[in-house]
């Protein structure tokens, strides 16, 4: 929905010949004028002085370098029973070209002398009519939305926060996501059979601490496209990383040595993918790793050469 500018009629004060030009801002008084008057609405201060004639009304004007008007006007701000300020505001609304441009613009303020609280004479064209003036420039920003200038609250505001509980995805994989139950595995069929040398023994001359990254081209993009939350599809595709591309091989890839299988109780989901497997009650049938270590085979040709032995044990008591 659009705003409707204000506007005032132009006055041209600037043009008005006085007597006297504050200069000194010693008549109006103005403070707190923003040196740069952004989009919408700010204000500034008049105190006033007793030079000034009672029952007068000030003119103000603020005319852009185009020499269209600013809005401004006074309002009633702190002039109620408690309290009562010693100033007056005067509003500035800034609106976006055509309304108002960019630039230098040039703020007047006319008034009246109380020709008997002045230490000189006034001349007698100039009693009764507008006789000082305050002139200043100062500068519009029409192209800045961000208006830090303090809010004035006409009554005391008041404050209702009302929570709003919403869902949250997680960025790792969650550590709630679990399940229990039983699984049985299968060893790669040529690790069967083979028997590998265990030990405290290091190779200190590897540097393993890569920080999860890979020297092939396009490795550590994926890396990053194999976290969780991109495998488990819940945040959709990387689209950075998808629009970049990655160099891939086509060939197969190679199996596991070991491929997990879960019993009926219980299923694998996304959520998991990422996370620990945690085997507890391991049972390996003593058939089944001999086989795997490769030890049935050497049981075979242990109990061959026992009975080889026993034979020929039994052949020489025979001869004897």
């Amino acid at each position: 929905m659009g705003v409707i500018p204000r506007r005032r009629i132009k006055e041209n004060l600037r043009e008005v010949e006085v007597f006297i030009e504050d200069t000194r801002n010693e008549y109006f008084r103005v403070q707190d004028i923003p040196d740069t008057f952004v989009q919408g609405r700010s204000a500034f201060k008049i105190f006033g002085s007793p030079l000034l004639k009672t029952k007068v009304p000030l003119k103000i004007e603020i005319l852009d370098k185009t020499g269209n008007t600013v809005y401004t006007q006074p309002i009633k701000f702190g002039h109620g029973p408690k309290p009562v300020y010693p100033y007056r505001y005067i509003t500035v609304e800034v609106y976006p070209p055509p309304i108002n441009y960019p630039g230098d613009a040039e703020l007047v303020i006319l008034g009246e002398l109380e020709e008997t609280e002045v230490p000189f004479s006034i001349p007698q064209e100039f009693i009764g009519t507008y006789n000082v003036k305050y002139r200043r420039t100062i500068n519009l920003n029409t192209d800045t939305f961000k208006n830090i200038q303090p809010i004035l609250f006409y009554k005391k505001p008041t404050v209702i926060a009302t929570e709003i509980v919403k869902n949250q995805k997680k960025s790792s994989a969650p550590a709630n996501a679990y399940i229990s139950g039983s699984l049985y595995g299968k060893v790669k069929a040529d690790l069967r059979g083979i028997a590998f040398e265990t030990g405290s023994g290091r190779n200190y001359q590897q540097n393993t601490d890569d920080g999860g990254k890979s020297d092939s081209p396009g490795g550590d993009d994926e890396t990053e496209l194999n976290l969780w939350k991109w495998k488990s599809g819940l945040y959709g595709k990387n689209s950075l990383l998808s629009r970049k591309g990655i160099t891939e091989e086509r060939g197969s890839s190679p199996p596991p040595e070991m491929t997990l299988f879960q019993y009926s109780s219980g299923n694998f989901i996304s959520k998991m993918v990422g996370g620990e497997i945690t085997v507890t009650d391991i049972a390996i049938p003593t058939a089944s790793a001999l086989e795997i270590s490769g030890e049935s085979n050497k049981m075979v040709m242990l109990k061959q050469f026992i009975m080889d032995l026993h034979f020929q044990i039994i052949l020489q008591g025979l001869q004897m």
